[in-house]
């Protein structure tokens, strides 16, 4: 599966590109900068994984990433980390 990984201050998530449209951006308004990844299903349903502030010395980690076993994510939504890991086990069943 191949998909954006995001690190934010040691906080980790990952904006799938299997069945869905992911977008990573960083916004400025007025000075206020914050940090999006987000995305939409095939269905159209939309999804947000990371939506933070950004501040001075910040720590962000962009990367590119195919991965063939489970992600474990930081991140604090259990129901999204359950889908991703169900979704990563019914392809891997899908193979055989």
């Amino acid at each position: 599966m191949k998909g954006i990984m995001v690190n934010y201050n040691g906080k980790e998530v990952f904006g799938p590109f299997d069945n869905y449209r992911s977008m990573l951006q960083i916004s400025n308004k007025e000075g206020h900068f914050r940090v999006f990844l987000s995305g939409i299903n095939d269905q159209l349903k939309p999804v947000v994984w990371l939506s933070e502030d950004l501040h001075s010395l910040d720590s962000l980690i962009i990367r590119y990433v195919n991965v063939d076993e489970p992600i474990v994510c930081t991140d604090d939504n259990d129901r999204d980390k359950k889908y991703l890991l169900e979704y990563m086990k019914l392809k891997e069943k899908l193979k055989k």
